[in-house]
């Protein structure tokens, strides 16, 4: 037995427990309270002073692309960063080439094109340029699409004649050759061989990267997660991770379609589950995407586009430039029969999507749903609504259905989604992507409407999405209680949260939309001693010095795992 004192400590429950002591056994709380009341119940316990520290239950990220990241910091880093213009990133790409034989597939991934002068992806001809005797493939930072070369597309027998995939786009130029910009599912083919490629070539590194990532997460205080897309690739490599005692934390696996990831995983359906769960190891949700990233799936009224023109053409006119414009129009805009205008891309059939949800019900999943527009959100409410029955959208049975993201939403669209049960997962680091820019103006939208959802009694977890943001949770804290946004302008101060909801939204609400409540997410008695340390006290002040705060100490199971 060891009781922990002198320390600030916030459970996390919804009772707003406060204590200066915790007692442990086994890895298992048994104990929150007073020092003096614990010493006297446990008097053989081991006691360690907190020197007055805060105590917090371990942070939880349910949406982490983990095993990815740790596979794609492999690859050479393109980000704006690194490669800062078009002219940077061949340049960049050159110095990798020489690195590599003749025919070996080069990697980059992060550009991200509006971050360039020019506005503009890299084309098949400047990775032609750059990269003459490879295949090479550089990624955007959402992992949502990609640019190829010719060596790379010929790989993946992608050509003049080729046909976009459903919710697909094989960007082509006026002689009706492919550019080498492969968006959405049209990608997958390109990404599917580059991945085996770094797989097969350094596993064994990637297995030790794995376990520095794992060591980085628990420096920011992460000791579960949740890997939204796990392939066959991906799991063999946890299995492995765990296998060889490099992997510690829990991981909650998401299964997808093994083929191409954002499509339907009509494949882990139609054919019986084989994996198998173990104390590091477990399946999650079943994922789903309904909608793009940066093509995200939009409807508006005749009024609400014709405002956002307006307004974006404004915009144009006062900052002088263009990239508003042409921010908002990269997806053409359709009127479909209900009336409204359409944009970006839905990348799931609703009819095949109710189907899915069905049997994925039926074979005990929950559905996770990669919603980020409010057209994609609305599909996935009227899914979960039309396809679960109540007593599966509780998380009392199975974890509750989940909304990944849920970025753009209007207020009836916020109490639907509190009608339907659903929990939403979304990231407010996102906001540091955010700006003037690249966040077309659209009245009645809400933009990452954190206080609109929680105060409407939806269950809202954040997270990181890495690698597209930091999987610092403090980070997200600080963004979720001061919404300051990559121009570090304020963006909607009234859906700011409280810093007591923002870590609620890491601890409890993660814990509950993984399903994993009952062993996790607070500072209760029967639950596993999973809890941090802080150098700061956030928890007690408005004003908070964010970049002070810091993990101290992080306990997994009742043992010290950082430092």
């Amino acid at each position: 037995m060891k009781i922990l004192y002198n320390i600030k400590a916030f459970a996390m429950d919804k009772e707003c427990t406060r204590a200066t002591a915790i007692a442990w056994e086994n890895g298992t709380i048994t104990r929150v309270g007073e020092k003096q009341d614990l010493i006297r119940e446990c008097k053989d316990a081991e006691t360690i002073d907190g020197q007055g520290l805060t105590l917090v239950p371990a942070f939880i990220d349910p949406h982490i692309h983990f095993m990815d990241g740790t596979v794609y910091q492999g690859a050479l880093d393109c980000s704006p960063a690194a490669a800062p213009d078009i002219q940077a990133l061949k340049v960049l790409l050159a110095k990798e080439a020489a690195k590599h034989k003749k025919g070996e597939w080069i990697v980059a991934q992060g550009y991200d094109p509006w971050a360039y002068p020019q506005k503009r992806t890299p084309l098949r001809h400047d990775l032609d340029q750059a990269c003459p005797n490879n295949p090479v493939v550089i990624i955007h930072y959402s992992f949502h699409e990609c640019a190829a070369n010719s060596r790379a597309l010929a790989l993946a027998g992608i050509d003049r004649d080729s046909l976009p995939p459903f919710a697909g786009i094989i960007k082509k130029d006026r002689q009706g050759n492919p550019t080498g910009h492969l968006i959405e599912t049209a990608m997958e083919k390109v990404l599917r061989l580059s991945k085996k490629e770094l797989i097969a070539r350094s596993d064994q590194k990637i297995l030790q990267r794995t376990q520095t990532a794992q060591q980085k997460l628990f420096e920011f205080g992460i000791t579960r997660i949740g890997d939204p897309a796990v392939d066959h690739l991906s799991r063999k490599l946890y299995q492995q991770a765990f296998e060889q005692g490099m992997l510690k934390l829990t991981v909650f696996m998401f299964p997808c379609n093994e083929q191409n990831m954002l499509k339907l995983p009509l494949d882990k359906l139609d054919q019986p589950f084989q994996y198998r769960d173990n104390e590091c190891l477990k399946t999650g949700h079943l994922k789903i995407f309904l909608d793009g990233a940066d093509r995200t799936a939009m409807a508006l009224t005749g009024k609400q586009l014709f405002q956002t023109i307006a307004m974006t053409f404004w915009d144009a006119v006062r900052t002088m430039s263009l990239t508003p414009v042409k921010t908002t129009m990269r997806s053409p805009v359709k009127l479909k029969k209900d009336g409204l205008f359409h944009f970006g891309l839905i990348l799931a059939e609703p009819d095949k999507c109710g189907q899915l949800v069905q049997k994925a019900v039926k074979k005990g999943f929950s559905p996770a749903f990669h919603a980020i527009g409010n057209e994609a959100v609305q599909l996935a409410v009227e899914l979960i609504s039309q396809n679960m029955p109540k007593a599966s959208r509780s998380g009392k049975t199975v974890p509750p259905p989940r909304i990944e993201h849920g970025l753009f939403l209007n207020n009836d669209l916020i109490r639907r989604i509190k009608e339907s049960g659903a929990a939403v997962v979304t990231q407010p680091l996102f906001l540091t992507h955010m700006d003037k820019e690249n966040l077309p103006h659209m009245p009645e939208i809400k933009k990452l409407p954190l206080r609109s959802m929680i105060d409407q009694g939806i269950p809202v977890a954040g997270s990181s999405d890495f690698p597209v943001v930091s999987c610092n949770p403090l980070l997200g804290i600080e963004h979720a209680v001061t919404r300051v946004t990559k121009g570090s302008e304020t963006l909607d101060q009234q859906e700011a949260v409280t810093v007591e909801q923002a870590f609620a939204m890491y601890t409890r609400q993660a814990a509950f939309v993984l399903g994993c409540l009952d062993d996790t997410g607070t500072l209760s008695p029967g639950k596993r001693a999973d809890f941090i340390l802080l150098s700061g006290d956030p928890l007690d002040s408005s004003n908070v010095c964010w970049h002070k705060v810091k993990v101290q100490k992080t306990y997994m199971n009742g043992k010290v795992v950082f430092p």
